[in-house]
């Protein structure tokens, strides 16, 4: 195909003649039958390469391309193409939807190039002008210009971690400055199961009511701040990608940094597992359902602690499930065409359907993406005294 001399169809042949191209010739009357068979069409000038050998036929003729070449007819159609755009001098109707259904294309229509997935294909109809051969170029829309596109998908996750706090304790009554080094490099949007790209990220730290935007990675400075005290971290990121598309194009999460009091506790191990002990029913690190009960068992730790303090930290989270199901698809076109009915003598009495049933396949993946919400609630203990 590459710099081949075929006409291109947004500049038609006889664009400036008012009558049809139905009516000028391109109907079974005059249309060339098999023109990859014919010496004067397969060496036609619109079928050759650059090196002036006729294109491959090997497509021609195959009743597969039936839909394309009717669909690529409605395309040729000068009265749509001036709904689409380009400029013609009349916008004929050029065939008509009973005009296109009445023919079996396939066997006038040689094929220079066949439509693929991906890619549009290209076919000429050549016609006895009485004086000579005309011939009208015919696009072929790929696969996918008839199917249902499926509707996009995307999810956006934020991710926040905290990478550095100097200091991490501080002495009682003591006010200094805290350095939080803060990291977002986690989070992740994607687009149709591809990756869309976190286009903005946006911090936030209190105490001190900081604001700033910044890429992956971003530290603040929390003025006098002291033992005890609980600084919160959140961070937004958005997705231009996604908001291109309609979907949901941001998310929040939140960290807590608590700074700690020099002389406290530094390890208390152990374990929160599922009741009943010793035959727990489940991991409690892959999920816990909402139902099901807990116990807790401190295995090492000071012989006792004093003057605890604990916060309650509740809120509500939200999860993004995606449900991913290939369809395996299987249908019949009736690829017919009409033909000439005659009687003993030759005479056309009529005509008549043929049918030409086409198995086709195809498969197609369906994604559909869920929110779930989930109410949390759970405390933080501060030990101020060991015993």
């Amino acid at each position: 195909m590459s710099d081949a001399p075929f006409t291109n169809y947004m500049y038609p042949d006889d664009n400036n003649i008012a009558e049809s191209y139905w009516s000028r010739g391109y109907n079974p009357s005059t249309l060339i039958f098999n023109p990859w068979e014919r010496t004067a069409t397969a060496n036609h000038k619109a079928v050759s390469t650059t090196t002036g050998n006729s294109a491959y036929a090997g497509f021609s003729g195959n009743p597969e391309f039936e839909g394309f070449i009717r669909e690529g007819l409605r395309i040729r159609s000068r009265h749509n193409m001036a709904k689409a755009g380009v400029e013609v001098s009349y916008a004929t109707v050029d065939f008509t939807d009973e005009q296109i259904t009445s023919v079996q294309w396939h066997q006038y229509a040689y094929i220079i190039q066949p439509p693929t997935r991906y890619s549009w294909g290209s076919a000429v109809l050549f016609r006895n002008t009485g004086t000579g051969i005309g011939y009208l170029t015919i696009p072929l829309p790929n696969v996918k210009y008839n199917e249902e596109w499926p509707e996009d998908t995307g999810t956006i996750k934020a991710d926040l971690k905290v990478t550095n706090v100097t200091p991490s304790r501080l002495i009682e009554g003591e006010r200094r400055d805290v350095t939080i080094t803060l990291n977002s490099g986690g989070s992740v949007a994607t687009l149709n199961g591809e990756p869309a790209g976190i286009t903005a990220r946006r911090y936030w730290v209190d105490p001190g009511r900081h604001e700033s935007a910044g890429g992956e990675e971003i530290q603040f400075t929390v003025r006098n701040v002291e033992a005890g005290s609980t600084i919160l971290c959140r961070l937004r990121v958005f997705s231009q990608k996604l908001h291109d598309a309609g979907l949901p194009a941001e998310d929040e999460t939140s960290i807590s940094i608590y700074i700690g009091r020099e002389g406290e506790v530094n390890v208390v191990t152990g374990v929160l597992a599922a009741d009943a002990r010793g035959s727990e029913k489940f991991d409690v690190l892959k999920g816990i359902p909402g139902t099901e009960s807990l116990y807790a068992n401190i295995i090492d730790a000071p012989k006792y602690l004093m003057d605890v303090e604990y916060r309650a930290v509740s809120g509500e989270v939200e999860y993004t499930v995606e449900v991913r199901r290939t369809y395996n698809l299987r249908w019949q076109v009736d690829n017919g065409y009409y033909r000439d009915v005659r009687d003993a003598e030759g005479n056309i009495t009529g005509r008549e359907w043929v049918s030409n049933w086409v198995t086709r396949t195809d498969s197609r993946t369906i994604t559909r993406t869920y929110t779930i919400e989930h109410e949390y609630l759970y405390y933080l203990v501060f030990p101020e005294k060991q015993g």
